[in-house]
């Protein structure tokens, strides 16, 4: 139903009209907590590991929990900003799996039935990674692992900042994962959002 870049009509967006749309959708309570999801949400969490993330476990949860520090900012004045003016917004990340490469469409709508939100995620690049993955995880330890919080890369070195996919990390993630923003995912879909780091030519 969705194409991404155009901007759908909140007031034909119904539970019942989105329930079986192939794209991700949920809508927002005005204090930002998950009040619906539609069935794309239950199968994109059993496709990705996450059987305890379906529907019933997340009416409720506060949405800016889902998201590491240095994003919360980000999203939270998205969210305001279109409760407050009701003019829709849209923003492209990565939400990569193990095996599939993924860049994700994301409407954010202003919900004037429930007098809150609907977010409808919509892939619009989807394949399996190429060879560029270790065939060994890096050592552990009992520090937290570093772990881009959109391509799943893992950081190998801090200086200069090396990363590098290790699939049994994003299958079974460690014991301790810290969730940060690699430096190619930092300047694709924050580019002018966060302080200005070192980044990759």
């Amino acid at each position: 139903m969705q194409i991404p870049g155009s901007i759908p009509d909140p007031a034909a967006l119904t539970r019942a009209a989105l329930e079986h749309d192939p794209s991700v959708i949920y809508f927002l309570d005005r204090h930002l907590r998950i009040n619906w999801c539609n069935a794309a949400w239950d199968r994109f969490a059993r496709e990705n590991r996450g059987p305890h993330l379906t529907r019933q476990q997340t009416i409720g949860f506060p949405i800016l929990n889902a998201f590491p520090d240095t994003l919360v900012q980000f999203y939270a004045s998205m969210y305001e900003s279109v409760l407050a003016t009701g003019v829709p917004v849209s923003h492209e990340f990565e939400c990569s799996s193990d095996t599939l490469f993924r860049r994700i469409h994301l409407f954010v709508l202003s919900n004037p039935t429930e007098l809150g939100l609907i977010l409808i995620n919509s892939p619009i690049v989807e394949h399996p990674h190429g060879l560029e993955r270790p065939a060994h995880p890096p050592p552990g330890g009992l520090d937290p692992v570093p772990m881009c919080c959109h391509c799943r890369r893992t950081r190998l070195s801090p200086d200069p900042p090396e990363w590098v996919w290790v699939p049994g990390f994003v299958r079974e993630p460690p014991p301790r994962v810290s969730h940060m923003i690699c430096n190619p995912c930092h300047t694709l879909n924050y580019p002018e959002f966060l302080p200005r780091r070192t980044r990759l030519p």
